[in-house]
């Protein structure tokens, strides 16, 4: 179980270098991923058998599946993207089941989807 718990905090690692790169860049996907690592809590959390790293991916996987369906490309049909933001509520429901304070990031997320990630781009 140690050896889930640890290929999870690797993931989470590799996961906020993807989102960071999709909303920020390459060099700052690069920093985010270096601090994510070095964290020094999450090495307490991956030796233990908590809910708190898989909570972390779950959390990690709907951030980075919400920012791909929000983002635009000109193959995308209303389908493709309807399928993208369902499975980014599906994660995001998962998640809650495993913190239930998440769902207080419910109204944040509706309010940049109506608004836009205006000054978060690149």
């Amino acid at each position: 179980m140690k050896v889930l718990q640890v290929f999870l905090g690797g993931l989470h690692v590799f996961l906020v270098f993807e989102i960071c790169k999709m909303l920020f860049g390459f060099r700052t996907a690069r920093v985010g991923a270096l601090l994510s690592a070095l964290y020094k809590p999450m090495f307490f959390f991956e030796g233990i058998l908590t809910k708190e790293i898989l909570s972390l991916v779950l959390t990690d996987l709907s951030i980075l599946c919400l920012v791909w369906a929000k983002g635009k490309s000109g193959t995308d049909t209303l389908g493709d993207r309807a399928w993208r933001f369902l499975l980014a509520g599906a994660l995001l429901g998962l998640s809650a089941m495993t913190r239930a304070n998440l769902l207080a990031f419910v109204p944040f997320v509706a309010l940049w989807l109506v608004l836009g990630e205006k000054g978060c781009g690149r």
